[in-house]
């Protein structure tokens, strides 16, 4: 009669320790990912993500409208209510950053401790920092997180609907339909390159274990919800349809036409970016990839030919896969970056496929060990980027701490006014005001020659030929330079200021302030 009672006693002890566990493992993962993101330093991807923001909180200025934009619309608005409710313009965005990546990881190991493995209590606890370890150590996931690009929010929220499907499924449920349609749109809405994930996250609704009607409903809520997140991107595409479709599809393939940009004509070509692919992510990330394709791939495919082994979520996961490729080949050049999305996804398909293991056997064992190695490896491999994990409490390693500071120095010459710069998050920082053309930071300026005069015009492009006029009746009360490699960039800029007799300070050992003679 007393026999039951020390199994569930056991039992209920094990499911406490798992869960107090696995909240540890979480919390040092964020932790890990907050040190080493609060310490990295700005680079000029980011001010076009991060001016756009300011100059909509502080002007009410729109993109497409007002300034150009070159990406989907979505993470501006998230970093000008960020910066409306009074956080930092860096340090807001940063934590939206964080935050985001961090809810990844809470969702990984939730999803690795609710199924047991290894035939143990604790083996979902194992599962739970073995993952993680392949994802928060792995090259690509260090070298994105912690910055303030499109990547790290569309990610969670991809994430994310992937298990509200599973969820849809389990419980044939269409609220959890819903917010995966929405999670699923929203994404998209931060990130273009993930919108072909749409297309295999709504046919996931035809491999519910549900009738065909039914079916069919959860497929057409799924859509409805995803278009309906969608509405941001589609009200800019009626309103302002030149500027959102040139922004979005005509920008990242302009500089074709530059015939003198050899590398960029070399680095968008397909067999390129699959070289790149191979050479520069999967090698460099070889336990993950390893790990997966031998781990999650073999259930994923039992599954999706038989509906034996595996679960669903892995099946759709392993459908997702090839679209999300398609999403990260797409940009005009390859850049490391853009393959952040597929770590985490990876991850979690090594989990599911370690839950779809019998729990003893030989072959069990083999898989057991093999994850354990190349968890090891991967944390052996990406340990150095989490090097200064003292950074949090030291202020001064906070890069933007620093880059505030640059923000602030400038009042020491200037008082208020616009200012001119390629860089216009330090202005913004200062509490300067910049012109929302210039917002992009590099981008549309050094591309904007290529556009014809009467275009240029229209889609708020300024070219170097359109400098003198497009500053006569608004001229800056100072210049900032020395942030751009290429100094042809800046060239024009400092032409434009010896022409003016523009006084010229040297703020540090790169960069210069050029004052106007009205602001002296």
């Amino acid at each position: 009669m007393n026999g039951p009672e020390p199994q569930k006693s056991a039992s209920t002890r094990w499911q406490r320790t798992i869960w107090i566990g696995t909240v540890v493992i979480v919390v040092v993962s964020s932790y890990l990912v907050f040190a080493r993101g609060i310490e990295r330093p700005l680079n000029h991807d980011e001010h076009q993500f991060l001016a756009p923001a300011a100059v909509l909180a502080r002007h009410g200025a729109l993109p497409y409208r007002d300034f150009p934009l070159f990406h989907l619309p979505n993470l501006v608005f998230v970093y000008a209510a960020v910066e409306r409710l009074g956080f930092d313009l860096v340090l807001g965005a940063k934590l939206v950053s964080i935050l985001a990546t961090a809810s990844v990881i809470a969702m990984l190991a939730r999803e690795a401790v609710r199924r047991p493995a290894f035939g143990h209590p604790g083996g979902s606890l194992l599962v739970t920092m073995g993952a993680l370890a392949l994802m928060i150590f792995d090259p690509v996931f260090c070298a994105t997180t912690g910055k303030t690009w499109n990547h790290e929010v569309p990610t969670a929220l991809a994430f994310a609907s992937l298990l509200l499907i599973g969820r849809a499924s389990e419980r044939d449920s269409l609220a959890a339909s819903m917010l995966a349609g929405l999670t699923a749109g929203l994404a998209a809405g931060f990130r273009l390159t993930l919108a072909p994930v749409l297309a295999p996250l709504a046919l996931a609704a035809f491999l519910y274990p549900l009738p065909f009607r039914r079916q069919f409903i959860h497929g057409l809520v799924f859509g409805v919800c995803s278009v309906l997140a969608l509405s941001p991107a589609l009200y800019f595409l009626s309103v302002d349809r030149e500027a959102f479709l040139f922004g979005n599809f005509e920008f990242p393939r302009l500089r074709l036409l530059d015939p003198t940009n050899e590398r960029i004509q070399k680095t968008m070509t397909w067999w390129r970016k699959l070289r790149y692919f191979g050479k520069e992510i999967v090698l460099l990330s070889w336990p993950l990839f390893l790990a997966f394709l031998a781990i999650a791939v073999p259930p994923a495919w039992v599954w999706l030919r038989r509906r034996e082994r595996g679960h669903l979520k892995l099946g759709v996961l392993l459908l997702v896969l090839p679209f999300l490729l398609i999403g990260c080949f797409a940009p005009s050049r390859y850049q490391y970056q853009h393959f952040f999305v597929l770590i985490p996804f990876l991850a979690l398909g090594v989990v599911y496929g370690l839950q779809s293991l019998a729990p003893i056997g030989r072959s069990a064992r083999l898989y057991q060990g093999l994850f354990a190695g190349v968890s090891i490896f991967s944390i052996l491999l990406g340990i150095k980027d989490y090097r200064n994990i003292n950074a949090p409490w030291t202020m001064g390693d906070w890069h933007l701490t620093r880059a505030s500071t640059t923000g602030t120095d400038l009042r020491k010459y200037l008082k208020h006014g616009k200012i001119l710069t390629l860089a216009p998050t330090y202005p913004l920082l200062g509490g300067f005001d910049i012109y929302p053309e210039f917002a992009t930071g590099p981008f549309a300026w050094r591309s904007a020659q290529l556009v014809p005069t009467d275009r240029r015009y229209r889609l708020h492009l300024i070219a170097p030929d359109d400098l003198e006029g497009f500053l006569a009746s608004d001229p800056p009360v100072g210049i900032l330079t020395g942030y751009e490699d290429d100094w042809d960039l800046e060239k024009p800029f400092l032409e434009y200021a010896k022409r003016h007799g523009y006084r010229l300070v040297h703020i540090s050992k790169k960069r210069d302030l050029w004052i106007s003679e009205k602001a002296r």
